[in-house]
């Protein structure tokens, strides 16, 4: 009997068995190799997370949130190079941890990117550096650096006015508020002796769900009181349950008292602030009224109505100002606010209207975050 051979068809069909089993080989290999890196992924970020938790019970503060780069969990001996290489694209890991507390435990959470950025070539804590901040989870705002404190943060601000909503003021959501507010609808009757009740309330309610931002403890002075005890309130300062304003003689003037589980997270300008180095505003007189004109930067009123009240697309064309912390030290109604015009103006305390149009001040937030908050995109 004759040997035959395998007909094509039969041939054909062998070839594609054999194709068939070298594809689910090849694919059951890859996808080892795929869950094997994925394990070792998530073991590094596990390992990542219990470095930050190591680091946070030896070097961590008291602060609601804070944050440190895996560079410096590395450079400070909680890591260890070879712990840190992404195994899915071969590159070092050089992400972030976020540390939050609640007031009962911490969280950890691994994040690509700083709370705050900037494109410039450096990181720089320069009056005006301007940088892009994630102020709770999927919302970011531009912010300035305004100044830096003696333990390490910085202060910003934010680029714009804020709402009690919590939205930024421009020409379509427009808001203003007045400093102190008695109740009465004859705007010159309000006092500076109760203190920014209103413009720090709204601050609150529109900053406190900033859960990226940390709790802020602030202590401060009435510098207008200070430059004439005539006029003014004492101190506005933070407290278990809420913010505590104070007046001049130590009377109780009103608490602004916290939602559950919310603390502050930003505040008003201080005076001192905006007409610190790089910031330059300079006080309105009157004796005087072009002498500390034009005098704020550009970067503290670039987005307030023009001088001659004409509306551009990058000029708010019903905002004068935004208030600071400070009462004035000319006059039982007046607080200053940093003006449209670029200086600072003593503007009265319940003004909310001109001319029948909602077209005053406004409040402007200022956080204050650890200096290792800040990054650049570079």
């Amino acid at each position: 009997m004759k040997n035959r051979g395998f007909t094509l068809i039969e041939l054909l069909a062998v070839l594609t068995i054999l194709s068939i089993i070298l594809l689910i080989t090849v694919f059951s290999i890859s996808s080892v190799i795929s869950n094997s890196k994925n394990n070792l992924h998530n073991t590094q970020m596990e390992q990542i997370l219990r470095a930050a938790e190591y680091y946070n019970s030896k070097e961590g503060t008291d602060y609601s949130v804070q944050i440190v780069s895996v560079k410096t969990l590395i450079e400070k001996g909680y890591l260890k190079n070879d712990e840190v290489k992404d195994p899915k694209t071969g590159k070092n890991i050089e992400g972030f941890v976020l540390i939050k507390y609640n007031g009962k435990k911490y969280s950890y959470e691994y994040r690509e990117e700083n709370i705050c950025t900037s494109d410039s070539n450096d990181v720089s804590t320069t009056p005006g550096t301007k940088y892009e901040c994630e102020v709770k989870d999927s919302t970011k705002h531009n912010f300035y650096i305004l100044s830096e404190n003696e333990d390490d943060t910085v202060n910003l601000i934010m680029d714009r006015n804020i709402c009690n909503d919590g939205l930024p003021t421009d020409n379509t959501h427009s808001c203003t508020y007045p400093w102190y507010d008695n109740g009465d609808d004859n705007y010159n009757n309000g006092t500076n002796e109760n203190g920014p009740v209103n413009a720090m309330t709204v601050v609150y309610n529109g900053t406190k769900d900033w859960t990226y931002i940390p709790n802020m403890e602030l202590n401060y002075e009435d510098e207008g009181h200070i430059e004439n005890s005539s006029y003014g309130y004492g101190k506005i300062e933070t407290g278990v349950n809420g913010i505590s304003i104070t007046k001049s003689d130590n009377t109780e003037s009103a608490t602004i008292t916290y939602d559950y589980g919310k603390k502050l997270k930003a505040r008003l300008p201080k005076l001192s602030e905006v007409m610190g180095d790089g910031a330059n505003c300079r006080i309105w007189e009157s004796t005087a009224p072009n002498q500390n004109k034009d005098t704020c930067a550009s970067w503290l009123i670039s987005y307030l109505k023009t001088s001659d009240y004409s509306s551009t697309e990058d000029r708010l064309d019903n905002i004068l100002g935004y208030w600071t912390l400070s009462s004035s030290s000319k006059g039982l109604s007046l607080a200053r606010r940093v003006d449209y015009v670029a200086d600072i103006y003593d503007g009265d305390v319940e003004f909310t209207i001109r001319n029948s149009v909602n077209m005053a001040s406004g409040v402007r937030p200022v956080i204050t975050v650890p200096a290792s908050f800040l990054s650049n995109d570079n």
